[in-house]
């Protein structure tokens, strides 16, 4: 029976590892075609789109950074720990008008809608950029390393392996259980009777095996 067990769950634990490693893979495509930078972008463009101020346009920029980042900071209940997307917003003269105060000077690098690698305080960081007619907002997002990827993807799939396997393992056990109840039956037959006692053993004729075990048994009687 320990055996089946440690079967059942072996062969979980190795579901849960293919489907783990799928999860991670997709992962890597979607941020190869289309990453949450992008995203965020498409939020931008309509928020800032009917400003013409500039000190509106940074009050926009910075609720939109504090929107971003809360949502970050709430991944940390999960398990995650996410650094602070950072922001920078330019008018349409290059002059920069807000940058989030973790970049100090550092000024943010990004070819359009383009992702762009830069290291920023030795992190490295992918960078994209929105533009608008009159604004242009750069977003830098810390790279997620593989190992937060995958601590993410298995802090998902646990509580689902949790439950499939005891599901899994109620049946197989019933049926176990039930399979050795003839054999059990002949195991205590078996132990009843004395060291003189000729007679010929009886087997549940529905069992073949246990049938073909008596048959054996009472050839050498």
């Amino acid at each position: 029976m320990a055996r089946v067990v440690a079967t059942v769950v072996l062969a979980v634990a190795l579901a849960g590892v293919a489907v783990a490693l799928l999860n991670y893979w997709q992962f890597k495509q979607a941020m190869a075609t289309e990453s949450g930078l992008q995203h965020l972008g498409r939020y931008i463009t309509p928020a800032l789109a009917g400003i013409g101020n500039a000190q509106d346009a940074i009050t926009t920029v910075v609720a939109l950074e504090t929107l971003v980042n809360a949502s970050r900071r709430e991944a940390a209940t999960q398990g995650l720990a996410l650094d602070p997307c950072l922001f920078q917003l330019w008018d349409a003269n290059d002059q920069l008008l807000y940058s989030s105060p973790q970049l100090g000077t550092q000024i943010l690098r990004a070819s359009g809608a383009q992702i762009t690698q830069q290291a920023i305080a030795g992190q490295p960081y992918r960078v994209a950029q929105t533009d608008l007619p009159r604004w242009s907002v750069r977003i830098a997002e810390p790279k997620l390393a593989d190992t937060a990827v995958l601590q993410l993807i298995v802090n998902d799939l646990l509580p689902a392996l949790l439950l499939a396997l005891p599901v899994a393992l109620l049946p197989i056990w019933l049926a176990v259980r039930q399979g050795l109840k003839p054999l059990q039956h002949l195991s205590t037959q078996l132990q009843a009777r004395s060291p003189n006692d000729l007679h010929a053993l009886t087997a549940d004729l529905r069992y073949a095996e246990l049938n073909a075990v008596a048959l054996a048994f009472n050839a050498v009687l």
